[in-house]
């Protein structure tokens, strides 16, 4: 349990250094409720306000950097990034905090989710995902598509606010890359949160959008990072077994066979009409030459 003993550590060496700063209440009981979840090893609570505080952090580092009052901005800068470490250690390490009594059933995986970044005018492409995904295994509320109603904003919620607090150190971001995409600035402002807050990520281009794309160098996204096409049969089922084991899911062989093939002739249908244009295309020229020849 030496991981506990050093999180209360940080967690009173973060009130000093936020009392120091900041006496918003909000911040300061987060934390105080933090010490008090960790005490009583309340696994889900210690998760829950580690995010907010983590998400505070996130939201005030530039100010608090800026600020030509704050002297000791690095010890910020580095509490940030010990928070990070440590809340994602959370994650992927419950047992090492609450003695191997918390099971990740126990705890519906934290409330994590899956964000489907797209473009409107890709619905189709990531309609064909959401199927997919409930194949593996995940339930309505993991997942977050809008242009779904079902995976969209519940009613009454502002939009922006909504889609802010859900882009988390928990979210599983999935970035459906076309040439829609990169003109969607409701797009490239969710990439880039994704990026600040350092969710998961996993890269789609959708088909007839190449990853040799100047657009795809110049976004937030580090181009290094492995991206795939939608229909890519080895890639997918390396991005099924991310998803199993990120949410505990377990999925039928021969069923998980069904459903990929499903989802395969999905796309493999939806890119009929994107290929069209440059057929026919093609067909005109020959028509020109053999007619001019």
């Amino acid at each position: 349990m030496n991981k506990i003993r050093h999180l209360k550590t940080e967690v009173k060496a973060l009130l000093e250094l936020i009392s120091g700063y900041d006496h918003d209440s909000i911040i300061i009981s987060s934390i105080n409720a933090l010490e008090e979840a960790i005490e009583n090893s309340e696994y889900d609570d210690i998760v829950y306000f580690m995010e907010k505080i983590v998400n505070w952090y996130t939201s005030n580092i530039n100010e608090i950097k800026n600020n030509e009052f704050v002297f000791n901005s690095m010890d910020h800068v580095n509490m940030m990034k010990s928070l990070e470490a440590r809340y994602k250690d959370l994650i992927n390490n419950n047992q090492d905090y609450v003695g191997g009594n918390y099971t990740k059933e126990m705890g519906k995986e934290f409330n994590k989710k899956v964000f489907i970044s797209h473009s409107s005018k890709d619905n189709l492409f990531g309609s064909a995902l959401v199927k997919l995904l409930r194949g593996i295994g995940l339930n309505r509320e993991q997942i977050i598509f809008t242009s779904d109603d079902k995976y969209g904003i519940p009613q009454g919620e502002d939009i922006f606010e909504y889609l802010k607090g859900q882009i988390t150190m928990s979210t599983r971001m999935i970035f459906m890359l076309s040439d829609n995409y990169y003109k969607s600035i409701a797009c490239l402002n969710e990439m880039g949160a994704a990026w600040v807050v350092g969710s998961n990520k996993t890269i789609l281009f959708v088909p007839g959008f190449s990853p040799n794309d100047d657009k795809f160098y110049e976004g937030a996204i580090n181009p290094r990072m492995i991206g795939f096409e939608m229909d890519n049969k080895t890639r997918l089922i390396e991005f099924k077994n991310i998803i199993s084991e990120e949410f505990n899911l377990k999925v039928d062989e021969q069923d998980w066979e069904n459903i990929k093939e499903e989802y395969l002739n999905k796309i493999r249908g939806l890119c009929l009409p994107l290929a069209e244009p440059m057929v026919n295309k093609v067909n005109r020229r020959k028509i020109y030459e053999r007619n001019n020849n």
